[in-house]
Order: structure tokens, then C-alpha cells, then sequence
């Protein structure tokens, strides 16, 4: 009888009706349990009391309570009103509404928006609450007219900040407890974690007993996709945050055109409101809760915007045929099937770029994970529209697409039938690391990818390097998710939001697998990458240098404290006859750099196609025989070795890899300053760091900063003067050099893209410039081009000044040309060319009119090779033999070429003056 009067009280309060109250300022939302105060002016919620006891906090010396970054205020006219009336529905539900129409005046003044707002939207806030319901709903209805400008939008999301005496994180299955769980380094970053998966997140009071969580009952209306890390809870001021719109790890994009009509739901969002005895109970309670929501899904009561309600929603079905002998033709784990929207060309903050799943944010996305070997799949609650099937597997490498699903008018269910999938294979498999899945979590180290100090357990963990057998080793045990420089003893501090500040030395991986036969035909080493800092990676085989892997824009995965980064595939194929019958060895090799320069794997697989014969491509060949050692010290590692014609002061710049993961050119002392100048911010154009060439005597800069398409701007930094007037557009594919004098500078690039779609496709033509610093680019002399579309031209200025050494390359052809221009003359000439269609030759230096180039014509291993331009400039004649062991660098230092050779896993420098 006793636990009978305790309960009735707690009944009468559910039982009670929903009410709406006003005032001048705000509306006041309540049902016995749960009453929110929400402004009238912003849309924010301003209070909200569970059973008497506040929950947000009302001075947080900020933003207070809960609030949307894209707000309503700022426009032509805001509009309040009751937008479900409880008196009319016997107290079932209440809602309010407070929208604010742009009249073509920027929105939104959340973070990294301008200082005049975002973009023109109008934006329609709702606070939704149902009687005996435990927490209450928020939604935001986006529209961009027509007649609205165009724009693209910054980070948006939900944010609330909490009372303090919610103690008690909660994100994850390893991110549950009294905040802030981790030690040194922490920021937030720490907290990031998938959105489609971890969809109720929050706080705890185990002092009051009280639980408070955000849920997302569908994840269709966030961004990125299955893959999207970002924010979910942080703070000594507990926050809890939702991004519908990312801006973390690669980010998401919302843009919009002139004359554009697009609507979007953001949500509805719940807050949810517990009791209970223990923290792990409340959080328990509130899963179960995000069940009872998503059986919920989609709201009956939400209106407008165009919300589709589930009589208007369809379930699409099919079946992937999987056509993999290797895999039996049946998928060996948990196969992610999604319908987005086809990849698109957007305006983003960095330029134009091709708009793909992963990094949308603009429309709805629908996505189900299904064990099913035989390729089964269903979507529910997908809305009526033209669709691309995306799908990607476990143990599966790549992608599968299939454009042009439409999801019809009425609710009806969609069956695609059986649809077949033959994912590419470059030859049988001879070796695989890890699991193909999207995910660096099953490698060693990888269950605490969050702790901001764990990169630095790998010289503890492998103190003999990463030997990884094949056959022997397991990925959880014998491979470190995190692959970047080792310090060695030097010294590597752990910084809040910085990751690890230091350099390290180049760190190698190590793949040792038997052969029980020599190879033969080409060989195609496959990576799956889910987190870039480091730029590239060096390969080797057998001690034999093949070539490197260029990898993607870092995006701060690495920095940050997370694997799901931006997921890609690179692949190298090298000649099969280099590997042997018994046992073999792959290294792969992250340079020298930042201790935040580092590479997150999904996945490494090697093949081999006997039947077809190995040919390099000029690209191949060149990073072949220019492949840096990969135990050259941090020191020498300049973005253009191993040629340093003109060094630097080197004392006085260096490279490193910013917070963002973006590279920085850093310079001691820069125009009086104290410390180290990050110059690039300084060349006054938005876009990446390409390219940069420093006068002989320091005094100026060329900075090639590059946007989303590849093309550079090069702006010059002047000791004296600061920032010139000089600015080049339409640079790509070059390589920048100043005269001796610092008074001019050479660079590559195009006209102004063309228009016409031929021209597009076929290219203009490249060329070889000189700028006279000073002088309008339409003035530049152009130094070399041919009357073939598509071939580039690369140069190279002897250390004496003298000759320009050009490479040129046409894609379609094995062979690059070489040819040699006087640059001392008023324009530069006669052209002198010393050899067409050579493979893998590469300048190391010259002495006079003599120049020195590395090639493996004839030699395997490489040997130095010397053109007279006062002989017979056509015969090359040899300068030094090829040696047992492989020369994998050579360059001009002063009246000496230094040469690099590998012998396993020792780099031996050899010095050769030129006079002899």
C-alpha cells in the first residue's frame, strides 16, 4: 500500500495536460514534469526545470541555456507564435514557434560566421512538449528563397550548456564517467565521437541523481554520413552539443545558389530528463529511450518544411550480389548501405569542390547496417526523391554506387531486385593488414585513440620498430593504429589542442611475407587511409626504393584525437620482379617531420597480376628515383629534397604542420617579430600551402597558397616591405625558383581556365614563366612551352644560377623530355634539349655546362649520368657506376654531389666532387 501513495504522485504528474503561458518575452511550456522557458527574440531555451530543479544553466558568463547557432535574430521581422495549441487537443501537446525571416539579410552569428552574419536563410525554431513526456523537443526549419543570395553556411549545431552539478560525461562505451576521464593534453577534442552511432549522449548527477541527454531519434537530417566524427559533450561547463553541420575532420557542406528554393527539418532533436541510483543507470535508461524514440520516427506531430510523416515515407529493399571469388561471394561482415544524394560541385570556404556523402550536410541521407552474407539490405523511412545507392562492407575494399534511384510520391515500398557488386582486384592477394571497414579500431592502441598522449606509447610498445609477419602477426597486437614521426628520446609534449608539438625522425613499417615463388608482371600495394597529417609515404621493396604514396588534404584527424578522419584509397604498382622467391620485405615509411604528421590506416593489401607487364608511369618513375631515405634526420627534410640547388637559411625557416592539420612554413625572426611567423596566413588568400621558394638571401618569400582545384596564387613576402603588390593566379604543376638576385622569380601554370568544354577537357596550354618582381603578370616572359595540350613542365635553376633545367611530362606518354635554357640572358634561351623520352631521369646538379642526372636506365639500381652541353649534348656519359647497393637520393651541395644509397635498413652517404 506504501509503494502504492509513494507512486500516485509521480501518475498524477504524467497524467497532467500541457499548458502554454506567455509573456512579452518568452513562452513557458510545461506538463507537471518538465516546464521550459523559450525566448520569443532568439529561439532559445532559457530554462528548463525538471520536477521543480533547474537543468541549464542561466549565467555561464557566454551564451546561456540552450540555443541553435543559427538563431533568429538579425533579420527584417520575427514572428512568435503558438504553433500547436494544447487547449485545442485536450492538453496532448504544445508547441511554440519563433521564426525569423532574413528579407535578404545575413543570418546566423554562431561560431565562424562573419561579423555580419552567415547567409540569408529564414529560420523557424520550434519547441515541442507532450503530456507525461520526460523531456521536450526542438526543431529548426530552414529556407532559402530564391530571391535570397547565394552563400554556403559555417559550423552549425544545438548547443546547451549545463548546471554544474552534472559531474558525470557520458558519449561512449569508453567515454563514460566523472569528466574529465583523461589527464595531460586534454581539450575537447577528447569527446569526439561518430554521430550515427552514439545518437544519446549527456550528463550525469550522481549527487542529485538526476540524468540529462540529448537524442538523435533519426540521424537523416546530420551530416557526413556513418563516418562523421564530431562533437556530442565537453567542458568543465558541461555542454552538450549537436552539429548537424559539421566543421571538424574534413567537415560538411550546406551552400546555396542565387535563385535557389531549398528547405531542410533539422531534427526533431530531444532533451531527455532522468532519474536514477547510479549514473549507469540513467544512462541505461536513457538508450532504452532512444528506442522508444526511433519506433516513433517520424513524428505524427511535426508540420512544415515539408517533414514527410510515414505514410508518406517508403522503405527501399535489394540485394547486393557480390561477385568476389576470393570472398566466396559472400560478404564475411556488416554491409552499410545508405541513398544520398549524387556527388555535386559546390562553393565551399575553400574554394569549388565536388560535394560527395561524406561531406554533405545539405540534404537528407538514410543508411541501415545489416549482417547479411547474401547481400540483403532494407532502408526505412527514406522520403520520396532521386537517390545514389551507396554501399561498403566489411572485409570488402572500396565502394559500391548506383545512381539514379527514385524514391516515388505515396509511401511505396521500392525493391532495386539484385544488384551486383565486383569490387576492383589489381591481381591475387598476397598479403592483407588489418580489416577493411572504415576503421582504424582494430589496431594496436587504437581502443584509446582519443587520449591525446597515446601516439607517444609506440616507442614504448615497439621499441625494435613495427616487424609486422605475415602469417605470425595480428593487427591488435603488432601494428600501431597511428603510424607518424618517431621522436627518439627527443623532446614531445603533449598540448591541448595542438596534439603533439615536436619533430620526429622518418618512422618505418615493416611487412615481412614469404614468396614461394619469384614474381613477375606488376604488383599493386593498396592502402584505405581514415586519418592523413603526413603528406606522403615512402615504399619500399627488398631495399629497392619504388616509389611514394601521396596522400589526401590532413583534416586534423590526427591533431585531434581521432581515426575517422576523411576515408580514401591510394595504390602504388611497382614491378613484380622485384619481389622474390622465399622471404621478402615491404617497408612503408612516414618521412620526417611533426609528431602530428602521422597517417591512421583502415587497411593495407598487396597484389599481384602476373599476366600483366609492369610499366611505370612518369609520375611513378620520378617519385622513384627522387624517394627521399626514410632515416634522413628531421632536419633535411625541406619540401623539395633531395634538390636543394639554393638552400635556404635554414636556421631561419622550416616547415611544420599546423592545429589544422594544414602545412605551415615558419620563419625565426620574420620582420622583427619574436618567435617563430606561420607566413602563409600572411600571403592574404584563402587555400593551402603548395608551394614556397626562398631568395638566396633570405630577404624574400614566394608563397604558392592553393585552392580546392589545384590552382595556386603566389603572393611575395619582402623582409623590409611586408606583403608585395605582385600576385600570380592560374599556377599548377610548378615549381617555384628565384633568380640569384632575388629580383625575379620562375613558375609554371595556365591562362585563365577556359570555358569552352573542349578546351576543359583537353587543357591549355602549360608553360614556363619569369616574373620581374614588380612587374603585372600579363607582362611575364614565358620561358618554354610546347604545342602539346596536356604536357607540363617543371624547372629546376642550377646553383650557379645559370640554366634553367626543364622537365617536361605528358601523361599519356612513359617518357619525359629534358631540356636546357640559359637564364641569364634578357630572355631566357636558346632551348637546348638533351634527351626526349627518357624514363626516370632526374636532375641531381650541374658544374659549368655540364649537368649531373640520376637515371636507372640500364642500371636497376640507379647510377649518375653527366651531359656536356659544350660535346655531344645527346651521348650521356657515366659519372658513377651503379653500385650492389640501391641509390635512392642524389643531389649538388656546393662543388660536391651527395649521393644516398640503401642497405636494408641503413642510409650510407657518399660525396663526389664534381671536378674529378
Amino acid at each position: 500500500m506504501a509503494a502504492l501513495l509513494v507512486a500516485l504522485p509521480a501518475a498524477a504528474q504524467a497524467d497532467r495536460p500541457v499548458t502554454v503561458t506567455e509573456t512579452r518575452e518568452a513562452y513557458t511550456l510545461s506538463n507537471g514534469i518538465v516546464t521550459a522557458m523559450v525566448s520569443k527574440r532568439t529561439g532559445d531555451l532559457l530554462s528548463m526545470t525538471y520536477k521543480g530543479t533547474e537543468t541549464v544553466e542561466k549565467d555561464s558568463g557566454g551564451h546561456s541555456g540552450g540555443y541553435w547557432s543559427h538563431d533568429t535574430t538579425g533579420g527584417k521581422e520575427t514572428i512568435a507564435r503558438v504553433s500547436i495549441d494544447p487547449s485545442a487537443n485536450g492538453g496532448a501537446r504544445g508547441e511554440v514557434s519563433v521564426k525569423g525571416i532574413s528579407g535578404g539579410i545575413k543570418m546566423g552569428h554562431g561560431p565562424g560566421t562573419a561579423p555580419d552574419g552567415d547567409v540569408q536563410l529564414d529560420i523557424d525554431i520550434r519547441y515541442a512538449l507532450g503530456r507525461g513526456e520526460r523531456g521536450i523537443y526542438t526543431y529548426s526549419i530552414l529556407h532559402h528563397r530564391p530571391e535570397y543570395d547565394a552563400g554556403f553556411m559555417a559550423e552549425a549545431r544545438y548547443a546547451v550548456k549545463l548546471e554544474k552539478f552534472f559531474t558525470n560525461i557520458h558519449v561512449d562505451g569508453a567515454r563514460s564517467g566523472k569528466y574529465p576521464l583523461l589527464g595531460e593534453g586534454i581539450d575537447k577534442y577528447v569527446y569526439t565521437a561518430l554521430q550515427w552511432e552514439e545518437r544519446v549522449f549527456g550528463w550525469t548527477s550522481p549527487e542529485k541523481k538526476l540524468g540529462w541527454f540529448m537524442m538523435n531519434p533519426s540521424a537523416e537530417y546530420l551530416s557526413g554520413g556513418p563516418t562523421k566524427a564530431e562533437f556530442l559533450a565537453h567542458g568543465t561547463e558541461p555542454t552538450v552539443l549537436n552539429y548537424w553541420k559539421s566543421s571538424h575532420y574534413g567537415g560538411a557542406n550546406v551552400d546555396f545558389a542565387k535563385g535557389e528554393d531549398w528547405t531542410k527539418v533539422i531534427g526533431p532533436i530531444f532533451f531527455y530528463v532522468n532519474e536514477g541510483a547510479t549514473s549507469e543507470a540513467m544512462l541505461a535508461d536513457a538508450r532504452a529511450q532512444l528506442a522508444r524514440e526511433d519506433a516513433k520516427w517520424p513524428y505524427g506531430w511535426v508540420v512544415g518544411g515539408g517533414y514527410r510523416h510515414a505514410n508518406e515515407r517508403s522503405e527501399v529493399r535489394g540485394r547486393l550480389s557480390l561477385k568476389d571469388p576470393v570472398l566466396r561471394n559472400r560478404f564475411p561482415g556488416t554491409l552499410t548501405v545508405g541513398l544520398a544524394k549524387p556527388t555535386y560541385p559546390a562553393q565551399t570556404y575553400l574554394g569549388p569542390r565536388d560535394i560527395g556523402w561524406d561531406t554533405d550536410g545539405k540534404h537528407y541521407q538514410f543508411w541501415s547496417k545489416q549482417v547479411a552474407p547474401d547481400g540483403s539490405f532494407r532502408i526505412a523511412d527514406v522520403v520520396p526523391g532521386s537517390y545514389t545507392l551507396y554501399a561498403y562492407a566489411e572485409g570488402v575494399l572500396g565502394a559500391f554506387a548506383k545512381a539514379d534511384v527514385v524514391v516515388p510520391e505515396g509511401g511505396r515500398p521500392v525493391d532495386l531486385g539484385a544488384l551486383a557488386w565486383a569490387p576492383i582486384r589489381k591481381g591475387r592477394p598476397l598479403w592483407e593488414v588489418g580489416v577493411a571497414d572504415r576503421s582504424a579500431a582494430e589496431f594496436a592502441g587504437a581502443d584509446r585513440y582519443f587520449d591525446p598522449g597515446v601516439q607517444l606509447r609506440y616507442a614504448g610498445s615497439f621499441a625494435n620498430g613495427t616487424a609486422y609477419r605475415i602469417g605470425n602477426s595480428t593487427p591488435g597486437k603488432d601494428w600501431f593504429f597511428i603510424q607518424a614521426p618517431d621522436p627518439k628520446g627527443q623532446k614531445a609534449e603533449v598540448s591541448p589542442f595542438r596534439g603533439i608539438l615536436g619533430n620526429g625522425a622518418a618512422t618505418p613499417y615493416r611487412i615481412l611475407f614469404p614468396m614461394k615463388a619469384a614474381g613477375k608482371g606488376t604488383a599493386t600495394l593498396r592502402v584505405a587511409i581514415t586519418a592523413t597529417g603526413a603528406p606522403s609515404l615512402d615504399i619500399s621493396v627488398n631495399g629497392q626504393a619504388v616509389g611514394a604514396l601521396k596522400l589526401g588534404r590532413p583534416e586534423g584527424a590526427i591533431t585531434r584525437h581521432q581515426i575517422y578522419g576523411k576515408w580514401y584509397e591510394v595504390e602504388l604498382a611497382f614491378d613484380g620482379a622485384l619481389l622474390w622467391r622465399g622471404d621478402n620485405e615491404l617497408v612503408v615509411t612516414v618521412p620526417a617531420g611533426p609528431l602530428n604528421a602521422g597517417v591512421a590506416y583502415d587497411y593495407l593489401r598487396l597484389e599481384l597480376d602476373e599476366a600483366r607487364a609492369f610499366a611505370a608511369t612518369p609520375a611513378a618513375a620520378a617519385e622513384a628515383s627522387a624517394a627521399p631515405a626514410p632515416s634522413a634526420p628531421a632536419s633535411a627534410a625541406a619540401p623539395r629534397a633531395p634538390w636543394p640547388f639554393a638552400p635556404p637559411p635554414v636556421a631561419q625557416f622550416r616547415t611544420a604542420t599546423g592545429p589544422d592539420g594544414a602545412p605551415q612554413l615558419l620563419a625565426r625572426n620574420w620582420r622583427g617579430a619574436a618567435g617563430e611567423t606561420d607566413l602563409a596566413p600572411l600571403a592574404g588568400t584563402g587555400g593551402t600551402l603548395a608551394d614556397w621558394a626562398v631568395s638566396r638571401d633570405g630577404r624574400r618569400v614566394a608563397l604558392g597558397i592553393a585552392g580546392a582545384d589545384g590552382f595556386q596564387t603566389v603572393s611575395v613576402l619582402d623582409a623590409d616591405a611586408g606583403l608585395l603588390a605582385d600576385r600570380l593566379r592560374w599556377v599548377k604543376d610548378s615549381r617555384l625558383q628565384w633568380t640569384p638576385d632575388g629580383r625575379a622569380l620562375f613558375y609554371s601554370g595556365y591562362g585563365e581556365p577556359p570555358t569552352d568544354p573542349f578546351l576543359k577537357e583537353f587543357g591549355v596550354h602549360h608553360a614556363l614563366y619569369r616574373h620581374r618582381i614588380g612587374a603585372e603578370q600579363d607582362a611575364d616572359d614565358p620561358v618554354y612551352f610546347s604545342d602539346r595540350a596536356r604536357t607540363t613542365h617543371r624547372a629546376a635553376l642550377t646553383e650557379d644560377g645559370h640554366w634553367l633545367v626543364v622537365t617536361s611530362s605528358l601523361p599519356a606518354e612513359a617518357g619525359d623530355s629534358v631540356t636546357i635554357i640559359d637564364a641569364t640572358v634578357d630572355k631566357p634561351g636558346p632551348w637546348q634539349p638533351v634527351a626526349t623520352n627518357v624514363d626516370r631521369w632526374r636532375f641531381a646538379g650541374a658544374r659549368g655546362a655540364t649537368f649531373y642526372f640520376v637515371t636507372d636506365a640500364g642500371a636497376p639500381h640507379r647510377r649518375i649520368v653527366a651531359f656536356d652541353l659544350a660535346g655531344n649534348a645527346n651521348l650521356p656519359r657515366e659519372i658513377v657506376a651503379e653500385a650492389a647497393d640501391p641509390l635512392v637520393a642524389a643531389w649538388q651541395s656546393g662543388d660536391r654531389l651527395v649521393l644516398e644509397y640503401r642497405r636494408g635498413a641503413q642510409t650510407i652517404r657518399r660525396e663526389v666532387p664534381l671536378a674529378s
